[in-house]
């Protein structure tokens, strides 16, 4: 357990250093993890009423950045996730 919460927080901060050298915003940097968390979530939650509220807020990060990004979104999208998908 413990290797496998190490092994997010390295993933975690890779993916901000690519995030930051991309010269991306804070904010967006932010909506971008708290998305991928998110999205974990919905993958982890057992609960009805948690896997609900986890969708919703990751909708809405994801709603957040698309609307801030534009036509960008999908690019840097691509490029961060990597890091957390390795």
């Amino acid at each position: 357990m413990i290797l496998l919460l190490l092994g997010y927080f390295e993933q975690a901060k890779e993916a901000i250093e690519v995030s930051e050298s991309l010269g991306l915003d804070e904010d967006i940097i932010t909506a971008f993890n708290l998305a991928c968390q998110w999205d974990r979530a919905v993958i982890k939650a057992k609960k009805t009423n948690r896997k609900h509220k986890a969708i919703e807020q990751r909708a809405f990060y994801l709603w957040y950045l698309k609307e801030s990004l534009g036509t960008r979104y999908e690019e840097y999208k691509n490029i961060i996730t990597m890091k957390y998908l390795r």
